[in-house]
């Protein structure tokens, strides 16, 4: 695994969020001040951030990760998901049914 490797050093294993923007970063072959200018974060400091020294504000992940392209969500996980999933399924149903009446009625109207 990259952090393992890159961070054996470390007391503690590097967040996986801190290893995706490194690695994006290099993969598109930007260096710290190239991306500097690119975002306007100072390079110092997403160098830092890429080596678990600092940790970035969620403002500052946004706007780098959107840089490459990619938006942060937030997933629900755990046992909150499954009980809320009766109650999204019962959303999603009565969406469903509102668009086949709209359709129904726009087949009986011609439109």
């Amino acid at each position: 695994m990259t952090t393992d490797i890159e961070y054996a050093a470390f007391d503690e294993p590097i967040h996986p969020l801190c290893v995706k923007m490194r690695n994006l970063r290099r993969a598109a072959g930007i260096s710290l001040q190239a991306f500097e200018a690119k975002t306007g974060i100072p390079g110092v400091v997403v160098g830092s951030y890429e080596r678990g020294d600092r940790i970035p504000p969620l403002s500052k992940l946004e706007a780098i990760f959107a840089a490459f392209g990619y938006q942060l969500v937030a997933v629900p996980i755990g046992t909150a998901a499954v009980r809320e999933a009766p109650d999204m399924v019962a959303d999603l149903h009565a969406i469903a049914d509102q668009l086949a009446q709209k359709l129904a009625k726009e087949n009986e109207t011609g439109n």
